[in-house]
């Protein structure tokens, strides 16, 4: 018989095994592309609804590119921030309006945690812009 023995280093073993799965991940990433979700009306109440059932909304302005939107209630002091988080949507609340700013091209509001970057919604509905510079001025009421 034939006594050849291999001895495979447990280094390059792993080497070859960790870079095959990365290409793997690499491929499925390509083929599938990204999935974000898109802000419309209906997906902010829908979400808003199974989030907050007992609240409802007064004014919703989505960007133009519908990654986020950003909505007043109508009964509470709240200002919600919709936005995508990968294909899933989120909602956030805005607590302090220093962190909402009106410019001539739309709305920004801060980062909010770590994981939520800043939002800018772009709009230039001069609507939407008064609204939420007169919510700015006095308050979320």
């Amino acid at each position: 018989m034939c006594g050849l023995n291999l001895k495979i280093d447990l280094y390059i073993l792993l080497l070859g095994a960790s870079g095959a799965v990365l290409l793997l991940i690499l491929f499925i990433r390509l083929m599938t592309g990204r999935r974000n979700v898109a802000m419309n009306p209906k997906t902010c109440e829908a979400l808003l609804a199974a989030m907050e059932p007992d609240l409802s909304l007064e004014m919703l302005t989505i960007s133009r590119d519908k990654t986020c939107a950003l909505g007043k209630a109508q009964s509470k002091n709240l200002l919600l921030l919709f936005r995508g988080l990968g294909n899933k949507p989120v909602l956030q609340t805005v607590t302090d309006l220093d962190q909402l700013h009106v410019r001539e091209d739309g709305l920004h509001v801060d980062r909010q945690d770590i994981a939520h970057p800043a939002a800018h919604i772009q709009t230039h509905e001069s609507s939407a812009l008064e609204f939420w510079t007169q919510v700015k001025r006095e308050g979320a009421r």
